[in-house]
């Protein structure tokens, strides 16, 4: 069933790694210019510093080539993700501070804070071969989500399926407004592209993660 042509699977859903908490893919979601997110190539979890080997053989089966850490360097100094992650993927640390309580305040100071490392975040997904990519904080929810959504913003998914995917494809409860407000100042910069742009990731990269990432 929903193999067909006109029968895509639902979008989005849970993905087995043992040992990690909220390991969903956000594969199926459509752009608005009728392509579709490639299934399996863009994941999002908490950290994988509870990887087991099981898990690992399942990471080498989803085929995951990058993982963006997006843990503070100190969170990620004191559980870092395990030796397959950091030997057999293209490991970014991301280094983003863990603002809490989350909230749309909370959110928007996280954006503040990756605004100065998009280029790199941007630059490492847009690698030949860097896909399918992980990106993961401690439990897969704010800062995984919030920099997932920019991602899926660029690659031409709307605003509505972003949301609905952060509330609905979940382990842990989370309110839209949260991610709202950083997605309303995306838009207030002339959308995805040009707020990335202006944030010093280029048009040929963004092309490339499109090329990569699209059906």
């Amino acid at each position: 069933e929903g193999e067909g042509e006109g029968e895509a699977p639902p979008p989005g859903g849970p993905v087995e790694l043992d040992g990690v908490f909220n390991a969903r893919q956000t594969g199926g979601l459509a752009t608005q210019d009728g392509r579709r997110v490639r299934a399996g190539v863009l994941l999002r979890s908490g950290h994988l510093a509870g990887l087991s080997e099981a898990g690992c053989q399942q990471l080498r089966a989803l085929g995951v080539a990058s993982v963006v850490d997006l843990r503070a360097a100190a969170e990620a100094d004191s559980q870092p993700d395990v030796a397959c992650v950091r030997e057999e993927t293209r490991y970014l640390l991301g280094d983003l501070p863990k603002i809490l309580p989350p909230s749309a305040e909370s959110y928007l100071r996280t954006l503040d804070a990756a605004e100065p490392r998009l280029a790199a975040l941007f630059g490492h997904l847009a690698e030949d071969g860097a896909l399918p990519a992980l990106i993961h904080c401690v439990i897969g929810r704010d800062r995984a989500n919030l920099i997932t959504a920019l991602v899926l913003s660029a690659l031409g998914v709307s605003r509505e399926a972003i949301l609905e995917d952060f509330v609905s494809n979940q382990d842990t409860p989370v309110q839209a407004e949260w991610l709202a407000a950083a997605l309303d100042r995306v838009a207030a910069a002339g959308g995805a592209e040009a707020y990335l742009q202006a944030h010093g990731v280029t048009a040929a990269q963004l092309e490339r993660l499109r090329s990569q990432a699209l059906e």
